[in-house]
């Protein structure tokens, strides 16, 4: 019972970080917006998360996590849905749906080039 008091907790197990898989649900070509994509990723094979959006910056594209918009004092603030709580889940998560989306980018074809490898056959 020593565990039971208030404020007592059982030793901390050491973190690992569980599997993260990322789809990307739909891409955007939009004039004058830098949201490029959104996202869902499966944590540990068990969790699905969707509404992550990738926004394009002056340092990259980064992974926004999905939020829900309220009022507050007069002013419209968000905040985080789901959200990861160590570094290295933050990063996993964003390594994950980055490499979707640069694997999504990499096998859409525009028009042209589509064309051009038909006439080559």
């Amino acid at each position: 019972m020593a565990n039971s008091k208030a404020g007592k907790t059982a030793p901390e197990k050491e973190r690992t970080t569980p599997s993260i898989s990322a789809r990307i649900e739909h891409t955007y070509d939009i004039p004058d917006s830098k949201l490029l994509a959104r996202a869902s990723v499966t944590v540990g094979g068990t969790f699905a998360v969707h509404g992550l959006r990738i926004y394009d910056s002056d340092k990259g594209p980064w992974v926004q996590m999905p939020q829900q918009s309220y009022e507050k004092n007069g002013k419209k603030e968000y905040s985080d849905i789901f959200h990861a709580v160590t570094a290295d889940g933050r990063n996993a998560i964003q390594s994950a749906v980055l490499q979707a989306y640069e694997q999504k980018m990499s096998q859409t074809e525009t028009p042209v080039e589509s064309e051009a490898l038909s006439q080559q056959m």
